[in-house]
């Protein structure tokens, strides 16, 4: 093999392992973004149920259907 064969080769193969790094690196920031996306609708989950049983609990307490100490 000639030195300009084997830098034509070496030339690919970074070629192709930069086009590797930059598509796992898209994957990963499209995952960053799903888990991003999950953790916010994970807290918005969460305020509306405490919001609701904070609701419903007034309601009981004001019919008296649930006692206070």
């Amino acid at each position: 093999m000639t030195p300009e064969q084997e830098v034509n080769d070496a030339a690919e193969k970074a070629n192709k392992l930069s086009q590797d790094v930059h598509e796992l690196s898209k994957k990963v920031r499209e995952f960053e973004r799903k888990v991003k996306k999950q953790k916010r609708r994970e807290r918005i989950m969460l305020f509306v149920s405490v919001l609701i049983g904070v609701i419903v609990g007034k309601i009981l307490i004001h019919f008296g259907w649930l006692p206070t100490f």
